[in-house]
């Protein structure tokens, strides 16, 4: 099967993206699962639709790229698992074919190959996240399109468009994912140690990516939210407790098929390989992307399978290498296959390493009523099944952090009029923090009924 791809033919990705698509919707007709990340996306985007805008009305660290991406979804097909579905499947084609059309172009291997394209779209199918569109993997395309131009500078290209737009598409990627941050480090590392740019292309660089972060301030200071975003993104989007999807265990679990290949591949190129002097700039710039990955997975503040995705276009490179270099007879038929059955399995085998109970739960609790609540809870997301977000109140440290701000009137006003326009028919308060907007807002008490200490529904006029 991998022969197939070896042949120089751009089309053999279609035969790649359509052997994707067989396997994504055998796995989403036969899957019952929705996980906490996924539901969590979902709500932002239904909240951002009613003309909300993030940080200000609803508090989360969440990029604001991917803000935007959930809520165009929302405004066109409403709380659809399906949506996300369709666009993950694209970005995992589009993604592939930008690594593989890189990699031939810049001449990474010693033949042309599709290889890359088909390894990329099985390892992004093999990780257990449920088809999340995650800002990890959104994030990623454009992580890809600025390591696009680095290969070229090492190749000796050199124009300051290069220098700009790797620094415009790593500041899109900032905007998804906070933490791929690191790839702007690491790209300048390679940058620095692998060709001469000199200082006027470097100034370049860190301009093109000061662009779209600028014209990001620019939008939230429009709508009165400059403030919002530095606290919660920047801010606290590096700093909050870390939020355990799964542990770690779990996590190397899950992530245990794609370091075996990584690790077998590795080996083989790194201890084994003979390669020409471009081939071992781009293996050592691979090796930082690596640890770029690893940098932002301990960055983040939460950990799920979709941090999994920084890591597919490396794992992708490294085994197309290996595969390459297989010489043995006997290896050379098996193991390929031992490599597509694997990724191919692990889809539906990893996610019974994991603790079901804390990061799943079943695409059938995915209701939707008209019902609007305001949830105060570490277990928000939960709650928030049935029910339509309402309030600003939403990542529990956030929300507890902002009851801080009811002692300044500014920011006072702002809580209250977020809740009274949307006026939540239903609060649910397990933090204990509505005693304390009532104390400051009694107008807002007049028109809740308490039922439970934890439970307050709106009063029928």
């Amino acid at each position: 099967m991998l022969r197939f791809f070896r042949i120089n033919d751009p089309y053999r990705l279609l035969a790649a993206f359509l052997l994707l698509l067989i396997l994504w919707v055998v796995y989403a007709l036969t899957s019952d699962v929705l996980s906490l990340p996924q539901l969590k996306w979902l709500l932002i985007g239904e909240r951002l639709t009613g003309g909300f805008v993030m940080y200000r009305d609803l508090y989360d660290y969440t990029g604001p790229l991917s803000a935007f991406v959930y809520r165009a979804l929302d405004a066109l097909f409403g709380r659809s698992v399906w949506a996300h579905y369709v666009v993950v499947y694209l970005v995992i084609c589009i993604n592939a074919t930008i690594l593989n059309l890189q990699l031939v172009r810049n001449k990474a291997y010693e033949e042309n190959t599709y290889l890359p394209g088909l390894l990329y779209v099985l390892l992004a199918f093999s990780i257990p996240d449920n088809g999340a569109l995650s800002p990890m993997l959104m994030s990623s395309t454009f992580v890809l399109l600025a390591l696009n131009n680095v290969f070229k500078r090492v190749d000796n290209q050199s124009s300051d468009d290069l220098f700009l737009n790797t620094g415009i598409f790593l500041g899109i990627a900032i905007l998804f994912y906070l933490p791929a941050i690191t790839y702007f480090f690491i790209l300048l590392i390679s940058l620095m140690i692998f060709s001469s740019a000199i200082p006027r292309r470097l100034l370049l660089y860190f301009y093109g990516l000061t662009v779209p972060l600028v014209l990001t301030v620019f939008y939230y200071y429009w709508f009165d939210s400059f403030d919002y975003l530095l606290e919660q993104y920047i801010s606290q989007g590096l700093t909050l407790p870390r939020l355990f999807y799964l542990s770690w265990t779990s996590f190397f679990g899950i992530a245990g098929v794609l370091i075996f290949w990584l690790v077998i591949s590795l080996f083989q190129v790194i201890i084994r390989g003979r390669f020409g002097n471009y081939e071992s700039k781009v293996i050592q710039i691979m090796l930082l992307v690596l640890v770029a990955a690893s940098f932002s997975v301990w960055l983040d503040v939460s950990l799920q399978p979709a941090h999994l995705h920084l890591f597919t276009p490396v794992i992708a490179f490294y085994i197309t290498h290996y595969v390459l270099k297989i010489n043995r007879r006997i290896p050379k038929v098996v193991l390929p296959w031992l490599l597509i059955l694997s990724l191919i399995a692990a889809k539906w085998a990893l996610p019974l390493v994991i603790d079901q109970g804390d990061i799943n739960l079943t695409k059938s609790t995915l209701s939707l009523s008209d019902t609007k609540a305001m949830v105060l809870s570490k277990s928000y997301l939960i709650h928030y099944q049935g029910y339509q977000v309402s309030g600003p109140f939403f990542e529990p440290t956030i929300s507890s952090r902002h009851m801080t701000y009811l002692d300044f009137y500014e920011s006072s006003y702002q809580i209250y009029e977020a809740i009274d326009r949307d006026r939540p028919e239903i609060i649910i308060d397990e933090l204990g923090l509505v005693p304390r907007i009532f104390k400051r807002f009694p107008v807002l008490s007049l028109k809740y009924e308490q039922q439970s200490p934890s439970r307050y529904v709106l009063i029928n006029n």
